[in-house]
């Protein structure tokens, strides 16, 4: 009979390499949720900004209607300062009953923004 040499039976490598597979698998999992939450994080402090630029638009509106400075000046330049951000609005009418307006907004934390308007205004 044949003998076996000790290095053929001994099976304690065996389990290495399925270790090492599922070491690889959980090392990609934890690292593409950290890529993932990330991600997650810039889109919420993009939509933040978004959010207070839409406010800092219907704020600058609300203050230019209020304050009627297109029935003084066929066009011009108004600057508001409020809490959340500055707003720059240029206007000029484009007709008789139509004013364009141009947003220029910049947030507290330096996100610039720049939008076109177009209100109707009844005499």
């Amino acid at each position: 009979m044949k003998k076996r040499l000790p290095t053929m039976i001994n099976e304690r490598g065996f389990y290495l390499p399925y270790a090492l597979i599922v070491s690889v698998i959980i090392l990609s999992i934890i690292t593409t949720s950290i890529f993932i939450y990330q991600n997650e994080l810039n889109i919420t402090r993009s939509l933040l900004d978004q959010i207070e630029v839409e406010t800092l638009i219907q704020m600058g509106k609300t203050q230019f209607i209020k304050d009627e400075w297109y029935n003084h000046q066929d066009k011009g330049q108004v600057n508001y300062e409020f809490p959340p951000g500055k707003v720059h609005i240029t206007f000029e009418w484009i007709a008789d009953d139509l004013v364009e307006m141009e947003f220029n907004i910049m947030t507290n934390n330096q996100f610039s923004f720049m939008i076109f308007h177009r209100m109707s205004v009844g005499e």
